[in-house]
């Protein structure tokens, strides 16, 4: 890791508190010395007194805020002294593309409301910086439930193997990916081992978004040639070529919203969820009822649990409650209120004309293998009408299904402006102009006007 300016964390190793008559009028920019009452070297831990102790058990003390989460973003931001005042040209033009239409971009910033505490929190303790917390603004809208074309999923976009490889499990009724609290910390984990790999956090990035053998591979090229091998000089994907610079103009706006123009609402420096944990099943929809919560809101905060509910062996035993709530969650768990459900992972179905094996799996988001094997049937045995067979109830919930959309990555509608023409709309949106002709049916001369919208990604 590099050594960064990390503003308004101070650490101090083996300093004993001092406290004096002057010093109780002023903010504490220092503490204490090793932590004597971590016993699990792994844990991180934030004290009530805003203390944070490290996993190495050294502790920090982290100063004052205020009460606004984008001045405590601004407080840890590390790549700002690099490319505040830059006149890079690629993250001009993303700084562009955000501004010229900020109320999109206010309402994309808004929208991590829910997240942005926790993954702050966690870049600091890591001594990470702050400009990672705005990265699921690019993958994924800051959505949880968000899916790519390409099977990435979650606020951080993780592929399934990838996931996997950093223990984020996957099964028909849970996947880490969009949980908030594992995902996060998957993200973290795989961006501090890309930084180790690569040295930089431009190239850490780069590997994030068209992983890292693709990065070594235009490293190498360019090692061939006696060609610079930072990120700007390589030769990488089209994504990649904007996925630094779009990160870096968002930050730039963040750091300085007035002077883009952009209005970001107040986001309060405090927990939004709290984690709860529950030794037994419990449905969702019953602790929204139970806390007087929009059950949404709630499915949204435990976007991991695929079945809506927490089930015996099939998930972590917890549930995120939005933080005022959570107080009222233990007193009711404590006095045995919260109910221990009976939940069923299958349903019955009933064979009707025309139905196959293969029909049935994809109806009810199976396999073949999976309903043969659950149901002992044979290979070659054929189904009849009026059979009864178990299937998944998750097809059958009121969950709604995963949105296929991912804001600023893949948008899918594009507003023609003043002055744009269909080379410069493809230039724009990283798509080309040939994609760009054909998901609109438009010929090379067809003319188009200020307000039309034009699709710019596979319409969902």
């Amino acid at each position: 890791m590099g050594q960064f300016n990390f503003h308004k964390i101070n650490i101090r190793r083996n300093v004993v508190l001092l406290v004096s008559s002057l010093l109780a009028f002023m903010l504490i920019a220092g503490c204490s010395s090793q932590n004597t009452n971590v016993n699990d070297d792994n844990a991180v831990y934030v004290a009530k007194d805003k203390h944070i102790i490290l996993k190495s058990g050294r502790v920090i003390q982290q100063e004052y805020y205020g009460d606004d989460i984008w001045e405590r973003m601004r407080n840890g931001f590390q790549l700002q002294a690099e490319y505040l005042n830059t006149n890079n040209s690629r993250i001009r033009q993303q700084q562009t593309y955000l501004t010229r239409n900020p109320q999109s971009t206010e309402q994309l910033l808004a929208k991590g409301s829910p997240y942005l505490h926790y993954i702050l929190e966690q870049l600091e303790a890591r001594n990470m910086p702050s400009e990672l917390a705005l990265l699921p603004a690019i993958e994924s809208g800051y959505n949880p439930t968000a899916y790519s074309n390409m099977k990435a999923a979650g606020l951080w976009q993780f592929m399934p193997r990838t996931g996997t490889h950093f223990n984020l499990q996957q099964t028909r009724w849970y996947d880490g990916r969009l949980d908030i609290i594992a995902s996060t910390n998957a993200a973290l984990d795989y961006l501090q081992y890309l930084h180790n790999m690569f040295g930089d956090w431009p190239l850490a990035l780069a590997a994030y978004n068209s992983g890292e053998g693709t990065v070594r591979r235009a490293i190498e090229q360019n090692q061939k040639q006696n060609l610079p091998t930072d990120y700007w000089n390589l030769s990488l994907p089209t994504e990649t070529i904007n996925y630094v610079p779009k990160l870096l103009a968002l930050s730039n706006i963040v750091n300085a919203p007035s002077v883009h123009r952009v209005k970001i609402a107040h986001i309060p420096n405090k927990p939004y969820f709290e984690k709860i944990e529950i030794n037994h099943q419990v449905k969702l929809e019953t602790v929204a009822s139970m806390l007087s919560l929009n059950k949404n809101e709630l499915s949204t905060l435990n976007a991991g649990l695929k079945a809506q509910a927490v089930i015996n062996n099939e998930c972590p035993k917890q549930i995120l409650v939005p933080a005022h709530k959570a107080e009222r969650f233990n007193s009711l768990l404590a006095s045995g209120s919260v109910p221990n459900e009976t939940i069923s992972t299958w349903n019955t179905y009933n064979i009707k004309p025309g139905d196959t094996l293969s029909k049935i799996a994809v109806r009810h988001n199976t396999t073949v293998n999976e309903l043969r094997n659950i149901n002992k049937l044979a290979n070659n045995q054929a189904l009849k009408k009026g059979q009864s067979i178990k299937v998944p109830t998750l097809a059958n919930s009121s969950t709604p299904r995963p949105l296929k959309t991912v804001v600023l990555k893949n948008r899918n509608k594009y507003t023609i402006q003043e002055g744009d023409n269909l080379w410069a709309i493809s230039q724009k949106n990283n798509i080309k102009l040939e994609r760009l002709l054909e998901l609109n049916k438009l010929s090379k001369n067809a003319s188009i006007r200020p307000g039309q919208q034009l699709y710019i990604s596979d319409r969902n």
